[in-house]
């Protein structure tokens, strides 16, 4: 099933899977959030890179005698007017909040490994690893 997630809800999603593989790496749902960070999470954070990127060289400064090269400091990075770091801000604000599509990697059969889960694995891995959860019970399909 595919689901919406904004950015920052895969960055948590990423930190707090890296967190539950480390306490239980040889579980069911361990499995599923590494076959979804291979499969899913790894090309979304890759094309995250590739926006910031964009924004970066959209907003950095360019020297018009040299045909728009971009200027840099003294250690290679872009360098930035006021108003040009300021909408950069504001456009990864605004990327971070962007929804984009993820394929949902539900798990069968883990009822007792679900009642093991905290409120913040529970929160990052509904709808997405495990049933979405709806007022603490699983909007499990009878």
């Amino acid at each position: 099933m595919i689901v919406q997630k904004s950015y920052t809800e895969l960055f948590e999603l990423n930190k707090v899977s890296g967190l539950y593989i480390r306490k239980k790496p040889d579980n069911k749902i361990s499995e599923a959030l590494k076959k979804f960070s291979e499969k899913q999470l790894a090309k979304r954070f890759e094309e995250y890179n590739d926006e910031i990127d964009d924004l970066q060289l959209n907003n950095c400064l360019t020297d018009d005698t040299k045909k728009g090269a971009i200027m840099k400091d003294e250690k290679g990075g872009r360098m930035y007017s006021v108003a040009g770091e300021m909408k950069l801000k504001a456009d990864i604000k605004n990327l971070n909040k962007k929804q984009v599509e993820i394929h949902s990697r539900i798990v069968e059969d883990i009822d007792d490994l679900i009642k093991e889960l905290d409120e913040y694995e529970v929160e990052a891995f509904s709808g997405i690893i495990i049933p979405a959860i709806v007022e603490g019970k699983t909007n499990k399909k009878k």
